[in-house]
């Protein structure tokens, strides 16, 4: 019998759009990313949408250190992998913006050292993305997981007029969605659900944004309600 283990440990999606410390309201510390990294020994840092101007610096430290250092700079829209098995505090920092808002994804994970044997194989979703898993003592593990690529942006304004408010709205989504990113343009929540009714949802609160990525849609209808007149604005790639 196989065991297929994966060993991503975290994940947390920013959206970029202004410069200074990017914060992560989850967190038990005032700033950075998660609360103590003493498992994870690498991380995977991808920014997409964002102009080739805009940098963003990964400072690093430990428990005991009283300041910060810079381990890399991401530029533009990249993806790098970085060690950390030294350090227990992760910071990001914009140092410089461009006016073109992105979005930084980081992954924390155990990097798995041992090379690929004659017995590794490969998974594949449906879109035939595929990654290959290692043989480390006849289990096999995952030490990336592929990346779904976006080709076609679709953009939805729906707008929210005064009988609106509080009535469920819909907008059916294309066939192979792989992202969807929902906000209300000026200072109204959303409660949004996959199912008619909305008798279980999703709340957006107001002036946050919700995205998600590495999907595949088929079929789909997004059901929302605002308590705000307005313009709802969804923006999903294929």
């Amino acid at each position: 019998m196989v065991t297929l283990t994966h060993d991503d440990k975290f994940t947390r999606r920013f959206r970029i759009q202004a410069a200074g410390d990017v914060i992560d309201q989850g967190s038990k510390l005032d700033t950075g990313l998660g609360n103590l990294l003493t498992v994870e020994s690498h991380l995977r840092i991808t920014t997409e949408e964002l102009g080739a101007a805009n940098q963003i610096e990964v400072r690093v430290k430990t428990l005991n250190e009283t300041s910060f250092t810079t381990l890399a700079t991401i530029t533009g829209n990249e993806t790098k992998v970085l060690g950390i098995e030294s350090y227990e505090i992760v910071h990001f920092v914009v140092t410089n913006y461009d006016g073109s808002a992105g979005y930084l994804g980081v992954t924390g994970f155990v990097k798995n050292a041992p090379p690929a044997s004659a017995n590794s194989v490969q998974i594949c979703d449906a879109n035939n993305n595929c990654a290959e898993l290692i043989d480390i003592g006849g289990n096999y593990a995952l030490p990336v997981v592929p990346t779904i690529s976006t080709t076609a942006p679709t953009i939805y304004n729906i707008t929210i007029g005064g009988g609106d408010v509080g009535v469920e709205q819909s907008q059916v989504l294309l066939n192979g969605t792989k992202k969807v990113l929902i906000k209300h343009r000026t200072s109204g929540t959303i409660d949004f659900s996959f199912t008619s009714g909305l008798s279980s949802y999703i709340e957006i609160p107001k002036g946050t944004t919700y995205a998600e990525s590495d999907l595949n849609l088929q079929g789909s209808t997004l059901y929302f309600r605002s308590d705000k007149t307005g313009v709802i604005e969804i923006l999903t790639w294929t």
